[in-house]
């Protein structure tokens, strides 16, 4: 079965890459571009929730990372979740919910294998960009892969101080 969607997204694109200071509107653009769900192992998804991390600003610059730096002009990649509307495949469905790495746009095309499904509950989606996302993993696998916490111990968060050190901080209390 051949869908012929096409539809339109519109996504922040890197105009420049930023090698000091804060970056600013100007150094980024709105773009559009037609999107067409037309092979057998596509996705059409709405982003529901994005996630903006602080990784993300190692990106806007051409410094070798342990990422790839942005495209200039492209849409750029962060976690997002969104509703699948349209699906060309036997995996997914309309109405499934997805994480993927498509954030930065209201909506795209994606292969089947780029997206992970989430199984509704009565958790708040936007919990799966935080602590049940990549946040709460790094956290996790610093905590007790790394730092082999026991009970009672005493933590100290001395980087990290953000999304993941608070995190660290939750679990850390909690036991």
């Amino acid at each position: 079965k051949k869908l012929l969607m096409t539809n339109v997204s519109k996504y922040i694109a890197l105009k420049e890459f930023i090698p000091i200071g804060l970056p600013k509107i100007s150094q980024f653009e709105l773009k559009t571009e037609t999107l067409h769900l037309n092979n057998s192992d596509e996705v059409y998804v709405k982003n529901k929730w994005i996630s903006v991390d602080p990784f993300m600003r190692a990106r806007m610059t051409e410094r070798k990372n342990y990422m790839q730096p942005y495209e200039i002009g492209k849409p750029m990649e962060g976690k997002a979740i969104g509703e699948v509307i349209e699906a060309n495949s036997s995996n997914y469905k309309k109405g499934d919910i997805v994480i993927s790495n498509y954030g930065w746009r209201d909506s795209y095309i994606a292969k089947e294998k780029n997206l992970k499904r989430i199984n509704i509950s009565d958790i708040p989606l936007q919990a799966y960009l935080g602590p049940l996302g990549f946040t709460g993993h790094t956290a996790y696998i610093g905590l007790f892969r790394i730092a082999n916490l026991k009970k009672n111990s005493t933590v100290l968060v001395s980087s990290a101080g953000g999304s993941v050190g608070s995190i660290v901080c939750q679990i850390a209390k909690i036991l």
